[in-house]
């Protein structure tokens, strides 16, 4: 089954055809727990010699047996020749266990042995064959048996390997939630977005997120899993992948007396040792939910003091320029439920709250470091977001 998500907001899945990949991009993402997805593999380039194994993931699969994972078939085209090789069992590529390949084949290659008429043009699904069974410890995923229309206005889960959506490649597993909609309502939001008629067949499921929440192209093959069965694979995004602005779509339900924040420009090499202001409402310390905003400032680290702060605590994480870190003494810690909150330097936007990094560990840590989503590029994340479409193959039938 294809997912898409359509104008950021929106994804779509496809009974058995297939999957693409890149990061989870949304304020609802979270690195997942370590047991919490043993079956969701990681499908990567055979390196031994590379200290860093995220570096070479090419997408993701998931055990649906104890010898097979289901991928897209597009995965193989970026392996080419390549010896491949399946992470499984945790949320870390660097922790899980290794299984080598001994064949795959693809959906169109099983139904021209089988002399089978495909039902759709498109088929891009592929299924691997391990050398050896995983242990009983890692459970195969088991596949939703029901019909998609139970599905509708249902959460669903989806959970992949891939790029952070600050720009570089993440050993740690992400997941995030996303609604399921109806094929109607699914083809009225394209065709007001995208002024394009989309025909959604009966192969095809829709889900939206608000805030948006879209899976880029290394995330292909990610599990879309309803009640911890697996309804779908994630195969690529619509129209296509280029980031494209649409500034209507953020004003039009505007009170036009609400002012929008400017956006500060302050270059990188200026950044370090500013004060910031942020604003949110979330949870208090004693994990009350306040009625109230709550506002703190923070100092925003260079790139070089936050890599530092950060080796020292054992965690390799490179700090790009889509990112900024903010810490403050006595300690200032964020919480999930800030995310999204505003980072304000001299009255203009500088970024949006994502994390606490390191991930893991006590949540309220003192050396750990707030991250924040950079807002000042040529085109802001959120704008970005706003036209994409996640694919995926619905894997029931």
């Amino acid at each position: 089954m294809y997912l898409l998500v359509i104008a950021g907001f929106l994804i779509l899945c496809h009974h058995y055809d297939s999957t693409s990949a890149s990061p989870i991009v949304g304020l609802n993402v979270r690195f997942a727990q370590i047991d919490e997805f043993p079956y969701v593999a990681s499908i990567k380039r055979s390196n031994i010699n590379n200290i860093h194994p995220e570096t070479d993931h090419l997408c993701t699969g998931v055990l649906v047996s104890p010898r097979d994972v289901l991928t897209v078939d597009h995965c193989f085209y970026l392996a080419s020749n390549q010896h491949v090789e399946i992470i499984i069992g945790r949320n870390n590529i660097r922790h899980g266990r290794i299984f080598h390949v001994s064949w795959w084949m693809s959906y169109n290659e099983w139904i021209t042995v089988r002399h089978v008429t495909p039902q759709y043009i498109n088929n891009d699904i592929t299924m691997i064959r391990l050398t050896s069974m995983v242990p009983s410890s890692i459970n195969p995923v088991s596949l939703w048996p029901f019909p998609d229309i139970n599905l509708f206005g249902k959460t669903a889960t989806v959970a992949a390997f891939g790029t952070s959506e600050f720009g570089v490649r993440t050993r740690l597993m992400e997941t995030a939630e996303l609604k399921i909609i109806t094929r109607t309502e699914c083809q009225n939001i394209i065709e007001r977005f995208h002024s394009t008629r989309y025909q959604i067949n009966e192969k095809y499921l829709c889900a939206r997120s608000t805030p948006f929440t879209i899976l880029t192209n290394d995330n292909s093959g990610a599990a879309v899993l309803f009640q911890d069965m697996l309804v779908g694979i994630h195969r690529g995004t619509y129209p296509d992948q280029t980031w494209n602005n649409h500034e209507d779509k953020l004003t039009e339900n505007v009170n036009e007396m609400i002012v929008p924040a400017e956006l500060s420009r302050i270059p990188d090499t200026m950044l370090g040792h500013l004060t910031g202001v942020v604003a949110a409402f979330g949870r208090e310390i004693r994990d009350h939910i306040s009625n109230f905003m709550e506002t703190a400032s923070l100092i925003v680290l260079s790139r070089r003091t936050c890599e530092t702060r950060l080796r020292r605590m054992r965690e390799e994480f490179i700090v790009t320029e889509n990112v900024v870190c903010g810490a403050n003494k006595p300690v200032v810690l964020m919480s999930k439920g800030n995310r999204g909150a505003p980072l304000i330097q001299n009255g203009r936007l500088l970024g949006i709250y994502r994390d606490l990094i390191p991930a893991g560990g006590d949540e309220y840590a003192p050396n750990k470091i707030n991250l924040f989503i950079k807002m000042y590029t040529s085109s802001t994340v959120a704008k970005k977001e706003t036209l994409k479409i996640n694919v995926l193959h619905i894997v029931y039938e």
